[in-house]
């Protein structure tokens, strides 16, 4: 039986020691399709939203047969929904304060102030940034894959991390192989998710883990502080640079189910099946989603 909202994972909002922290875990376990009511607290949850469920936020808002892209801005503040109604691109931004519906260039990127830092131009199928730089013949993003700040490039030579306002300045260079699957900043930290091989003993199997590189930024350059690696995935769903607590996918591609995971201790707990996107978002986002989407 499908829940008719959005699934919630409550969790107990934190900040993160690095050596005695607890994962202070609140969670609503959704097992069978059924929930457990568990007491709220303040602070953030994981709101979880199947692509169904976000194709209805989009029609009670009044666009029909749009396909929606869920993403979210800053750590949890807004909710971002990217659609195209066949007329345009758009994006709503689902905060405290209100929903907002604003027109977008083509296919984008946003920063944590919900604009544009790149897109994808139509019919010439170009990439452009905020900056007026069109890139090159060549050179790509890899999948849009980006925070708003910081965008994954590549290409003939290497696969590369570079500041948007700058698409073309190397930061941290990479394999042309490499696979970035995200890219989190927070100040003067960026962390980047990447499957690869395992920086010890490769596993038995030969598969591939998730990866997480951590960086200082000062000076204009990334100063590598730790790898970590996550030998029970390989896929990460997202992650909260406050709390450092992470969403993952579990190594069953048949039956998925995520992992909530304290990347400063190491503990990891089940949530249950994936269905559609997981994103940490503060409380008053998600109640406000949920009044337009319930009502």
């Amino acid at each position: 039986m499908e829940h008719p909202g959005a699934r919630i994972e409550v969790f107990q909002n934190c900040r993160m020691r690095s050596r005695s922290a607890t994962l202070g875990l609140l969670a609503l376990l959704f097992l069978c399709g059924c929930s457990a009511s568990v007491r709220r607290t303040e602070g953030k949850s994981i709101l979880w939203i199947s692509r169904k469920e976000a194709s209805k936020f989009v029609e009670k808002l009044g666009y029909t047969n749009a396909y929606a892209n869920v993403s979210r801005a800053g750590n949890g503040d807004c909710l971002l929904v990217e659609f195209d109604d066949s007329r345009a691109y758009r994006v709503a931004i689902v905060s405290a304060d209100g929903i907002q519906v604003k027109e977008l260039p083509g296919q984008s990127r946003l920063n944590d102030e919900a604009k544009p830092v790149f897109w994808l131009n139509e019919p010439a199928r170009t990439v452009q940034f905020a900056t007026g730089h069109i890139l090159p013949t060549n050179t790509h993003t890899l999948n849009f894959i980006s925070d708003g700040r910081f965008v994954t490039m590549f290409d003939r030579r290497c696969l590369w991390i570079a500041h948007v306002e700058s698409p073309m300045k190397e930061l941290i260079v990479f394999e042309r192989d490499e696979q970035v699957q995200k890219i989190v900043s927070y100040g003067d930290t960026l962390h980047l998710f990447v499957k690869g091989q395992p920086e010890s003993q490769p596993r038995p199997d030969g598969w591939a883990v998730l990866k997480r590189y951590e960086y200082k930024l000062a000076n204009g350059k990334a100063h590598l502080i730790q790898i970590q690696d996550f030998k029970f995935t390989w896929s990460v769903l997202d992650f909260d640079p406050e709390t450092r607590l992470m969403i993952a996918r579990s190594w069953d591609d048949m039956f998925p189910r995520a992992w909530l995971v304290n990347t400063t201790t190491g503990r990891r707990e089940r949530l249950g099946f994936i269905r559609g996107y997981a994103l940490f978002l503060k409380d008053p986002v998600i109640q406000r989603f949920r009044q337009r989407i319930d009502n």
